[in-house]
């Protein structure tokens, strides 16, 4: 078998000439050889391949920030990661839509059509379960009521104002 036979039994295998231009290139041929045998110009074959060159470039994550979090072994390794949590880089899609990985989701307990609480804060948003949401609700109820509130249940006081009611209404 002949070497351009050889690139046209490569080239028959894919659908498009930018993917026969992709899979003979894998296969280490030179780009005048694929233009001569795709009957292709030189400058279409040197186009996909360079813009598969930009793409893929413009895909890796941006320099110092991993997709996945970073392991780090240290003594006080549980004091490390509750000051500096593992980052992951998100983007931030055309109509403003950021897609979470699904490891992450996953992670979290979040569910696809679900809802996530973003707490604003100077530096940035914080994504929040609803429960942890609702525990941050009941933090801040605490601090904001007196003491007193939550010392006694309030469906117990409930209760014993009911049944001061009522017996102040047998006693009539």
């Amino acid at each position: 078998m002949s070497n351009d036979d050889e690139m046209r039994a490569i080239a028959d295998g894919q659908r498009t000439i930018a993917d026969k231009i992709r899979a003979l290139a894998a296969a280490d041929h030179a780009r005048a050889d694929i233009a001569r045998v795709l009957q292709r110009s030189y400058q279409q074959v040197r186009n996909v391949l360079e813009q598969d060159k930009v793409r893929a470039k413009a895909s890796k994550p941006a320099s110092g920030v991993a997709d996945t979090p970073a392991t780090y072994e240290t003594e006080a390794d549980e004091a490390f990661k509750a000051k500096y949590p593992p980052t992951i880089r998100l983007e931030v899609g055309r109509n403003a839509i950021v897609t979470l990985p699904d490891d992450q989701i996953e992670a979290m307990g979040w569910r696809r059509g679900g809802v996530v609480i973003a707490e604003v804060r100077e530096d940035g948003l914080l994504l929040l379960s609803s429960r942890a949401a609702g525990q941050r609700v009941q933090a801040m109820a605490r601090e904001a009521l007196p003491a007193q509130a939550f010392e006694d249940s309030w469906a117990d006081a409930l209760i014993a104002d009911r049944q001061r009611e009522a017996a102040a209404e047998e006693d009539e």
